[in-house]
């Protein structure tokens, strides 16, 4: 669907999820920076009389994207709204109002998506789980686990509501930029506790993630956590 505009020079398109929440608390999660950050990628909105007039959102060091042509907002939401929406349902209904930090990995790995996710899955445990199974970290992988909420080959991705190291939401999946696969984790981490796991767990998810997607010399480094 191409953004829709109005006579009067309104653009628009129609996306429909279902949330729980009252309309005050759905709009503080998908309307303001910390609610944007508690559930896709940290985000800046910048305000002007009260209302979003533009958005800026931190995809991975150096990779920012701010818009205040909000065509470009709006198909990119809705061409990735279905994985998105899934893990904004989830955090309404789980972690709706806690403090949420986020940690996010990304590493190239040869081949094709399908070669991306084979690889991830199988690295960190997650090839053979189905929706509702309680899945726990392999041994040799830092510590993680909850309950499979989502996981699907097409599109490629998985989504688990964890308990440990601490209450949130684990996203996997792949990602193309031009010609380079990504495979992808992200954490959202929830509750007082969250900010000191991220600074624990970042540097181990990173040397795991090293070691089992090693970059070719002079290739670049997996995004930092952010």
């Amino acid at each position: 669907m191409s953004v829709r505009k109005d006579p009067d020079g309104r653009r628009s398109i129609t996306v429909e999820i279902e949330v729980p929440g009252t309309p005050e608390q759905v709009w503080q999660a998908i309307a303001t920076g910390p609610g944007i950050s508690s559930w896709f990628v940290p985000a800046q909105v910048e305000e002007q009389d009260g209302k979003p007039v533009a958005v800026t959102l931190q995809f991975g060091p150096g990779m920012l994207s701010r818009s205040v042509d909000w065509d470009g907002q709006l198909t990119g939401a809705e061409e990735g709204w279905p994985g998105i929406g899934r893990i904004l349902q989830l955090y309404l209904a789980h972690f709706r109002g806690l403090h949420g930090t986020s940690m996010q990995f990304m590493t190239p790995v040869p081949g094709t998506p399908a070669d991306a996710w084979a690889a991830l899955t199988h690295a960190s445990g997650v090839h053979d789980v189905t929706v509702g199974d309680y899945f726990t970290a392999p041994s040799g992988s830092p510590s993680f686990g909850g309950i499979v909420e989502y996981v699907s080959d097409h599109p490629f991705g998985a989504l688990l509501r964890l308990d440990s190291p601490c209450p949130g939401l684990a996203a996997l999946g792949t990602i193309e930029f031009g010609d380079t696969v990504m495979a992808t984790m992200t954490f959202y981490l929830y509750g007082d506790r969250a900010d000191a796991v991220v600074a624990r767990e970042s540097p181990q998810w990173q040397t795991w993630l090293q070691e089992r997607f090693p970059i070719p010399t002079g290739g670049e480094a997996p995004a930092a956590p952010h």
